[in-house]
């Protein structure tokens, strides 16, 4: 039934191509994103995410965190019977048809821009992937505990909204909550 599904969408199997993806890539991917729509999309509290070459899950608000676990294994066991690649994060599972990491997405983004210089805040292990392929000009900075590759950290994702409304304050010389008229 997928496979007729697939090929019915001529927007879907676009959108796949696009991506680089052989037929037998795109089938794949597009039943995996539905059946874990299916079993995971009405769960209470899980995230689905499309990325590229695949999907991910993200538990980070299931109140139970047995039951997160739980959910985690069970989708990992979807993914490893597809034969998809599987990453695990804090509280995620990413599942791809290929393997693919933050750090390649990145050199992607540099390949357009080489000039730019990047900052790039993180708080799980899949975010190591671009600390490692950070250059000098760039900064990498670990939000939260645990080892990294980052050269700073912070403690929590409010300190990141200092930070980047600190920063946007350089680019504008808009003062971030200042109202000139109040």
């Amino acid at each position: 039934a997928v496979k007729e599904q697939w090929q019915a969408s001529p927007r879907v199997q676009a959108r796949m191509r696009a991506l680089g993806l052989s037929e037998d890539e795109a089938r794949v991917l597009y039943a995996l994103r539905r059946r874990v729509a299916r079993v995971f999309g009405r769960e209470r509290g899980v995230r689905l995410e499309d990325k590229p070459f695949g999907v991910g899950i993200h538990t980070r608000e299931v109140r139970d965190p047995e039951h997160a676990s739980e959910l985690l294994e069970a989708a990992s066991k979807f993914a490893v019977e597809a034969g998809l690649q599987v990453r695990e994060g804090k509280q995620v599972r990413e599942f791809s048809v290929r393997s693919s990491d933050k750090g390649t997405a990145l050199q992607r983004i540099r390949d357009l821009r080489p000039e730019a210089p990047v900052l790039f805040l993180g708080d799980d292990k899949t975010d190591e992937d671009v600390f490692a392929t950070l250059h000098s000009d760039d900064l990498g900075i670990k939000v939260g505990p645990g080892d990294t590759r980052a050269q700073e950290r912070v403690a929590t994702p409010a300190t990141v909204a200092s930070i980047l409304a600190r920063l946007a304050e350089f680019r504008t010389g808009v003062v971030i909550g200042f109202d000139p008229e109040g």
